[in-house]
């Protein structure tokens, strides 16, 4: 069959200007608010912006699926005895129906990147695929289901329970059923699913599409084709379930694929590549609290300072060479921001040489260092909280800030002295 033929007389051409509109109305304006809050990030974007439609989608063209095969089977389009054959016309049949989800993918991720004005990376293109993917699973199965029903009937009931076995799989136990369904939960910057969250929905999807095509395409020898059919369903479902039966409510993620900027200077300090502009400002505050520290005697020299928001929602700890701070993210537009930087900046430089050290020193030399750093008014406040978490702390409270507040009166190298003197007896 020709193209231009078979365009023409697809019931698809005709569906499609209505199933695109309701796609973009799914769009906007409800989910396009989410996408504009997104972190900036292309595959967080991609991921939300058809988050919403993909139920949609997939229920569309099983929809036309079933509708589709109907007619031809009608027409005896399949009445050819050669498989071969019927595969190359069935493939010509999907065409139109693929390339409308394909359209219906593309243009809410087009709308949300032009939005935000984040250019598509490689790997925002794993998202469409993967749905792209399952769009083509969807609609083998929906062919499959208009072969042997009538798809007056057959139709509708197959788009709605896709619909809403997709779409409300979030919220239904065992968590593995969201999983195989291939929603994936909200990404932060720089996270992408595992490739076990990718196979598995498609594995669980195609396991569905093939054995349902072998039952009409292989109808002369109905017994072959059924033990091959639950052979290959049961085998790629339960394999699929049992890739996420671990999971939990949420897919598993890896982490530090964003692109970030560092600067050349040691201590090196790195933020997502969105906050480049950015960076000489924290450059700045982050090397003033340094040499504040340094200069009452508290050691201070870490080679890197980076921003947790590149690890991802696993933020790993810092260590002796590696600060880890909310540099930028949720933080970053709140007035009183700089002394936020300070007083995590403070608490990272006091490192006691114990693992349970004692609290009244340690306490003062870490309050000792949020003074010297422009942030004690912040510590002081944590210091009120664990005073009211114990009975018994006010006196102790009161001793803390009567200690630090008469070290910080010292001249600068008795103040340095006595740091080192509290940060040893906090582990004798």
């Amino acid at each position: 069959m020709r193209l231009r033929t078979l365009f023409r007389t697809s019931a698809t051409v005709r569906v499609a200007p209505f199933a695109i509109a309701l796609c973009l109305y799914l769009y906007f304006p409800s989910n396009q608010n989410q996408v504009l809050r997104t972190v900036p990030y292309a595959p967080a974007l991609v991921h939300q912006a058809i988050g919403v439609t993909a139920p949609y989608i997939y229920a569309t063209v099983a929809g036309l699926g079933v509708w589709q095969m109907g007619q031809a089977k009608k027409s005896g389009l399949f009445d050819y005895p050669l498989v071969r054959r019927q595969f190359r016309m069935a493939a010509q049949l999907a065409l139109p129906t693929v390339m409308l989800g394909l359209v219906m993918l593309v243009l809410p991720i087009a709308c949300a990147l032009a939005e935000t004005g984040i250019a598509p990376t490689v790997d925002s293109l794993w998202i469409p695929a993967h749905r792209l993917f399952l769009v083509c699973c969807y609609l083998l199965l929906g062919m499959a289901v208009g072969y042997w029903f009538p798809p007056l009937i057959a139709a509708p009931l197959l788009a709605a329970a896709v619909h809403l076995l997709v779409s409300f799989s979030v919220g239904l136990e065992p968590f593995w059923l969201r999983n195989v369904a291939g929603q994936f939960d909200l990404l932060m910057y720089g996270e992408l699913p595992t490739w076990q969250a990718f196979v598995a929905p498609m594995l669980w999807a195609s396991a569905l599409a093939c054995a349902a095509t072998l039952t009409w395409m292989f109808r002369n020898r109905p017994r072959a084709a059924a033990a091959a059919a639950l052979v290959i369903a049961t085998t790629g479902m339960f394999t699929a379930q049992r890739m996420v039966r671990d999971f939990g409510a949420t897919n598993p993620v890896v982490s530090a694929r964003g692109s970030s900027t560092c600067t050349s200077d040691v201590p090196r300090i790195c933020v997502p590549s969105y906050a480049a502009p950015s960076l000489g400002k924290f450059t700045r505050m982050s090397r003033s609290v340094l040499d504040d520290l340094r200069e009452n005697g508290i050691s201070a020299s870490p080679s890197e300072i980076r921003s947790t928001e590149l690890d991802g929602r696993r933020s790993r700890p810092s260590t002796h060479a590696t600060w880890r701070l909310p540099l930028t993210g949720p933080m970053s537009p709140r007035v009183h921001y700089e002394r936020v930087l300070r007083y995590k900046l403070s608490l990272l430089s006091v490192s006691l040489p114990c693992e349970q050290p004692d609290p009244v020193a340690g306490n003062k030399a870490a309050l000792f260092a949020a003074s010297t750093a422009g942030a004690g008014e912040q510590f002081e406040g944590a210091l009120r909280s664990w005073s009211r978490a114990g009975e018994g702390r006010g006196p102790v409270v009161k001793e803390i800030k009567r200690d630090a507040q008469a070290a910080l009166r010292l001249p600068a190298g008795q103040r340095k002295a006595w740091y080192q003197d509290t940060v040893n007896s906090a582990c004798s």
